[in-house]
């Protein structure tokens, strides 16, 4: 958690129209399972603090329009805090009342909006807040929502379409523009007596019938189109049986303790890792997600019990497939588990041979020298931190990840990366050079880290979240 801080640039004077910069946000991409592809967009940082100022200066009513009750259960609004987002969306998914509400005759129907950040107009932030009428009224800057869909032009370079994604305040908008889609919704969902739950843009609404199913899937396909322009993702939209919905879920959940059971219930050793490893990676291919999931188990497992001690059953027998398969894993697109890095730290930890060691780290380097993956790029760094510094500062030197800088200089940010087409006020930008804008206590031991804490949490956030919290957390 960020420390409470203020930083007091120069407030925007709207009354005299003073021409507002248009800036470019900084990307990171990182990699998602099966060749996937994530874009987290980072806001300049002279436009998220204005961002950040006018939710502010109008935050009792936008609380109070996201804790409206629609008739939908959110499972996403921000809380600003120790919010665990990721807890947040299992439980979403698990929807224990489903069974409950209808029994084994019950239907589910889950929906997705299409490319949801990348469409969302930028002019709609406005009639959310405002109304849409309201908005369409005065277009002037008198009302926040056309100063919020302002900014959120020019954090972009002026376009009205998309707005950028990994901060807390797109987060914010979007579930602005979401709130107000619920209330859309909100009369079948009560004449209907329909469950609605959602997580960001993603629905499931538990039903009596498949009538009912397919009559709000509808409603939201109407709503979504006539009044956002959005449509929903035909491949992630669709209608089970509550016991089949619920039996995919008990397989999901249950992964950790039904694959590779035998490998790894009797006796914990570097051969039995081996064949849980390729066990895992066959459910993968059965289950979408089965390798990270028991990954993280054998992570959990070796925090908790240490390593092997069968004398007969040595690491530098096995540490050559181990790294080699693991490796796999990431390259092929199965996994890009954080807790992949955190075995191979702790595997490392355990060879004798300094050659190998230093064999595998030089393995690793290699394998990002071209990468755009930035989150692989850091988790090399703190693998390369943890046994070899002057590796480490070699691959400071040989890659460019902003993603890397940020963390080597421990989150003091480089203002000069960001960039903009018009000329931002030099007095502002004097005083982001010299701000710390996020708090990025990383430490070299990876094992040490849980993932949460550390990478995960600044894509989320961290790296611009504690301009808006320290705001938020002083009120």
């Amino acid at each position: 958690m960020p420390g409470d801080f203020n930083i007091d640039l120069n407030r925007i004077d709207w009354t005299e129209r003073t021409p507002l910069a248009r800036t470019y946000s900084l990307d990171i991409v990182v990699d998602k399972s099966n060749h996937g592809i994530r874009r987290y967009s980072l806001i300049h940082p002279y436009i998220y603090w204005h961002l950040a100022m006018e939710f502010l200066d109008d935050f009792d009513r936008i609380k109070a329009l996201l804790l409206e009750d629609t008739g939908v259960d959110v499972y996403s609004l921000p809380n600003f805090r120790d919010n665990d987002i990721s807890e947040a969306w299992q439980h979403f998914k698990r929807i224990d009342l489903a069974q409950s509400l209808w029994g084994d005759s019950g239907y589910v129907a889950t929906c997705d909006i299409y490319n949801f950040y990348e469409s969302i107009y930028t002019h709609s932030i406005a009639w959310a807040i405002e109304t849409k009428d309201a908005a369409k009224s005065s277009r002037g800057m008198e009302l926040v929502g056309n100063r919020i869909d302002k900014l959120f032009q020019n954090a972009h370079d002026g376009q009205t379409n998309g707005i950028p994604t990994g901060n807390v305040l797109s987060d914010l908008a979007a579930e602005l523009i979401l709130k107000d889609i619920d209330r859309l919704i909100a009369d079948v969902i009560s004449n209907e007596n329909i469950k609605a739950l959602r997580f960001r843009d993603d629905y499931r609404f538990v039903c009596k019938t498949k009538g009912q199913a397919l009559k709000v899937i509808d409603e939201l396909a109407y709503q979504l189109n006539r009044e956002y322009g959005l449509t929903l993702n035909k491949s992630k939209t669709g209608i089970q049986s509550t016991a089949s919905y619920m039996q995919a879920l008990v397989s999901d959940f249950e992964l950790p303790s039904l694959i590779g059971a035998t490998s790894m219930r009797e006796e914990f050793s570097w051969s039995g890792f081996y064949r849980f490893l390729v066990e895992s990676r066959s459910a993968d291919k059965k289950r979408r997600g089965a390798f990270d999931i028991n990954i993280e188990a054998f992570v959990d497992k070796l925090r908790s019990e240490g390593s092997p001690t069968n004398e007969d059953d040595h690491l530098e027998d096995w540490i050559d497939l181990i790294y080699a398969l693991l490796i796999d894993t990431v390259e092929s697109g199965i996994s890009t588990s954080p807790h992949m890095y955190i075995a191979i730290d702790f595997l490392l930890s355990e060879v004798d041979d300094q050659g190998k060691r230093a064999a595998i780290l030089d393995s690793l380097m290699e394998k990002v020298e071209d990468s755009n993956n930035q989150v692989r790029i850091v988790w090399t760094y703190a693998l390369l931190a943890h046994f070899d510094e002057e590796k480490s500062r070699t691959l400071i030197e040989m890659v460019d990840s902003d993603l890397l800088q940020f963390v080597v200089d421990r989150g003091s940010v480089d203002i000069d990366k960001f960039t903009s087409r018009d000329p931002i006020p030099e007095e502002d930008m004097t005083i982001l050079r010299y701000v710390q804008i996020f708090d990025f206590n990383f430490v070299n031991e990876a094992h040490d880290i849980d993932e949460d804490d550390l990478l995960l949490g600044a894509l989320g956030d961290a790296l611009y979240d504690s301009i808006a919290l320290s705001h938020y957390l002083n009120r």
